[in-house]
């Protein structure tokens, strides 16, 4: 099951420059964690792979969801479809508001929320989130290495289901892969809505899992 909004990913062609952006949101790090492996099975999602990649995780407290800044390396000339503002909002560019709204709701347990919204409710406040779609039609497919904010990540209690939820509902571009962060063991699921916005679950074990 989709527990909620962990974080939203914030690539920046330099690690230190992305945390003062995010630090200027009202945002503090948690940590910093540099020459994490990179995935190679996120190749297909990015436009230039490096096989290291650094992160630092930054909080705001309250009901505002975590950051994560990534230094993926080079960023792309590709424009962000997505966006969060300091006001805590949530923006996703896309071709089609209406398709984009029945893939959000059909493989991550959001609901509709106004002509052009989506919500996401959860027990933990911190985890729930709100997305305003903006139509835009021309739009460029993005990467996880644009310059800007690339990445929508959801905490699961049981990521294989919730990955086969995406998938048959339309998700492309799906892998699985575990990194250890922060001493923690993470299984990660990443793809792409059948219209291009990239999410990614999550869902934490234990080391001796």
């Amino acid at each position: 099951m989709i527990l909620g909004l962990e974080h939203i990913a914030y690539n920046a062609a330099d690690i230190e420059a992305g945390i003062r952006t995010i630090e200027q949101l009202g945002y503090t790090v948690s940590f910093v964690d540099r020459d994490l492996p990179n995935a190679p099975v996120k190749k297909a999602l990015l436009d230039r792979y490096e096989p290291v990649h650094d992160i630092a995780v930054l909080s705001a407290g309250g009901d505002r969801p975590n950051v994560e800044v990534i230094y993926h390396g080079p960023t792309t000339r590709i424009p962000p479809r997505l966006d969060y503002s300091s006001a805590g909002t949530i923006t996703l560019e896309t071709p089609d508001p209406a398709a984009e709204s029945d893939f959000f709701c059909g493989a991550l347990r959001f609901k509709p929320n106004g002509p052009s919204g989506l919500a996401l409710r959860s027990p933990v406040k911190r985890w729930c989130c709100t997305i305003d779609l903006v139509e835009d039609a021309d739009s460029p497919r993005p990467t996880l290495d644009v310059e800007g904010y690339s990445c929508l990540a959801f905490l699961s209690n049981s990521l294989e289901k919730d990955l086969d939820a995406a998938v048959r509902a339309g998700a492309i571009d799906a892998s699985e892969f575990s990194i250890q962060v922060e001493g923690q063991h993470l299984h990660v699921a990443i793809f792409r809505s059948p219209l291009g916005a990239i999410c990614e679950l999550l869902q934490v074990h234990s080391n001796e899992s």
